[in-house]
């Protein structure tokens, strides 16, 4: 069976990287890094049944 092409993506225009940017520094004050508990951490919003990663960080906090 033949591999699907893969389409190129249109370059961004000069403002869609400005809008892309300042959507993304947006969103980078909310993240955490928690490195190597990654699977941890999934593990227990599996066990708890939890359908979000802020459910599951909402939980938590509550303990």
């Amino acid at each position: 069976m033949a591999e699907p092409v893969k389409k190129q993506r249109k370059p961004l225009s000069e403002e869609a990287k400005k809008r892309k940017r300042a959507s993304d520094r947006v969103k980078a004050r909310t993240r955490i890094n928690i490195g190597h508990a990654f699977s941890e951490w999934r593990e227990l919003k599996d066990r708890e049944g939890s359908k979000s990663d802020a459910d599951l960080a909402f939980l938590l906090l509550r303990l």
